[in-house]
């Protein structure tokens, strides 16, 4: 069962990274002169293939059994509600499936190893106590 309204938040890092892209392409002559007309939309595009196209995959479902954390080309996490361990709150920066530094942070076991997911869901208390019911069934 998809739950409306657990999609990511994305921070406004990504958008500035753009502009800061942009604002220097645009100062060293990159996109008025010469060979910048030829390198700056094939950066763009591979940035925007890389590291924006993604955003818009990452998702969240419950399943009856399991959450499922889909991070888009980069690939799916299952987590079964019974083996979590633990759920906080978070700003750690390493990377995972959470663009956002105001993360989820849900420790759980893996064939008996320790793994943890950081995630940011926008509506972090919901979130939370959707997680919680699932792993009381």
């Amino acid at each position: 069962m998809k739950v409306p309204g657990n999609h990511e938040r994305i921070e406004h890092m990504v958008v500035f990274s753009f502009v800061v892209w942009y604002t220097i392409c645009m100062k060293q002559n990159l996109i008025i002169h010469g060979e910048g007309i030829k390198v700056f939309p094939i950066v763009t595009a591979v940035l925007v293939l890389v590291i924006v196209l993604p955003l818009f995959g990452i998702k969240y479902v419950f399943y009856s059994s399991h959450l499922l954390v889909s991070c888009g080309i980069y690939g799916k996490e299952r987590i079964e509600y019974r083996m979590i361990r633990q759920i906080k709150e978070t700003r750690n920066p390493l990377s995972s499936a959470a663009m956002s530094l105001d993360r989820l942070q849900i420790d759980y076991l893996e064939n008996g190893v320790r793994r943890t997911v950081l995630i940011s869901p926008v509506y972090k208390k919901e979130f939370i106590e959707k997680l919680e019911q699932y792993r009381k069934l």
